[in-house]
């Protein structure tokens, strides 16, 4: 869900003009700048805690993301979101599944997509791939490559990788993608 349905972007660009940052575009030109800065797990906890909540404000849907939830649809598919995401920040213990439901709500309102049943917020990796496991997942976008790499993954499901600037090679069930509409081409 996070980095491959909600692109924050925006949302980082903001934080960094309110934080005099000087230029920032991206959440990967974001913790680049605090790589170089020395204290990055301590300073990110800040940030992505803010982006997962305040953040969410200035986030966006990723695009092609409506399009290919409703084609999806169309096609007589299920859809449903399994993502890791945790209860409460690490650092503040900030609500983060309420923010996160309510911005899909918001974000989500032109596909018919019942977050009650649908949407599956798991609390760390394992219980994310066992979900994808128990809910029978024939297809599944990430945009983090270790989750297809975990030996629980199931191989029979088709992997759609969001590699963004990465020069790594998925596994076979896995086809790497730069943006959410190549997904039609393989469905």
């Amino acid at each position: 869900m996070d980095n491959t349905l909600i692109n924050y972007n925006k949302a980082a660009e903001h934080w960094a003009q309110k934080s005099q940052l000087g230029q920032i575009d991206s959440v990967e030109s974001l913790k680049e700048f605090y790589r170089q800065k020395g204290d990055y797990v301590g300073d990110w906890l800040v940030v992505q805690e803010w982006l997962y909540t305040e953040g969410l404000n200035f986030a966006n849907l990723a695009p092609g993301a409506i399009e290919v939830l409703k084609t999806l649809q169309n096609y007589g598919l299920s859809v449903i979101i399994v993502s890791h995401k945790s209860n409460r920040s690490a650092k503040s213990y900030l609500d983060l599944h309420t923010p996160a439901r309510e911005w899909l709500a918001g974000a989500l309102h032109e596909v018919d997509f019942d977050l009650g049943k649908d949407l599956f917020l798991e609390e760390d990796r394992s219980k994310k791939i066992s979900r994808i496991r128990e809910e029978r997942v024939t297809y599944f976008v990430d945009d983090l490559l270790e989750v297809f790499l975990e030996p629980e993954f199931p191989r029979e499901v088709k992997g759609f990788w969001l590699k963004g600037k990465s020069s790594e090679s998925p596994p076979a069930n896995v086809t790497a993608i730069q943006e959410l509409k190549e997904i039609l081409q393989h469905v």
